[in-house]
């Protein structure tokens, strides 16, 4: 279940057992991650806030840092839903992803 309240000031750890993180390249690369897995495979505290993950990160495709746009989604275990149903979801970071590769 989402969170409530403001959403920068969400944490790693405010994340629920079945919430996706789901980050987005301005590039068009799409990164999931359920809850947890930043902590075990990038080392990531769990104390970070999902909104400082934008300067955090860098993407894998082409390994930009920061033009990121960073939402969280509810329910579905990772990789069950199309890309372009994204449900019941909350944007952390906005971010400068252009119209045609939003997803």
């Amino acid at each position: 279940m989402l969170p409530t309240g403001n959403p920068r000031s969400f944490k790693l750890y405010d994340m629920g057992p079945r919430d996706v993180l789901t980050v987005q390249c301005a590039c068009g690369h799409v990164s999931r991650w359920a809850a947890g897995e930043l902590q075990k495979k990038r080392r990531v505290p769990s104390s970070t806030l999902i909104f400082d993950l934008q300067y955090r990160l860098r993407c894998a495709h082409c390994r930009r840092l920061g033009q990121v746009r960073i939402f969280l989604r509810d329910g579905e275990p990772m990789m069950a839903r199309s890309a372009h149903d994204i449900g019941a979801h909350l944007v952390i970071v906005e971010g400068e992803v252009p119209e045609r590769v939003r997803i």
